[in-house]
């Protein structure tokens, strides 16, 4: 139970970071979608993959949700400081949980 709180406290914490990135819509969670940066559970593991003509490429596996988050901002970020500073303010607000 305190894992299932945790994980929806960190999909609304990165929710809010792609929304302040303006990249809404190049992400998809829970599945595959066409041209995104696409995160979901795949048998108990967190899977960040991007989704184009109908194939998944650069897939990337984390036991914890925390780290496929942290990889879905590095790779929605426009660049290695807009990546920095998103990644930052989602570790600095997560503190304060």
């Amino acid at each position: 139970m305190k894992q299932l709180l945790q994980e929806k406290v960190l999909l609304e914490e990165l929710n809010k970071i792609i929304k302040e990135m303006d990249v809404e819509i190049y992400f998809s969670f829970g599945g595959p979608a066409e041209q995104r940066v696409c995160l979901e559970n795949i048998n108990g593991t967190w899977t960040v993959y991007t989704y184009e003509r109908g194939m998944m490429h650069h897939i990337k596996e984390y036991e914890l949700l925390y780290g496929a988050c942290i990889n879905v901002i590095d790779q929605l970020a426009a660049t290695n400081e807009m990546s920095e500073q998103f990644t930052e303010k989602f570790e600095r607000t997560l503190r304060k949980i």
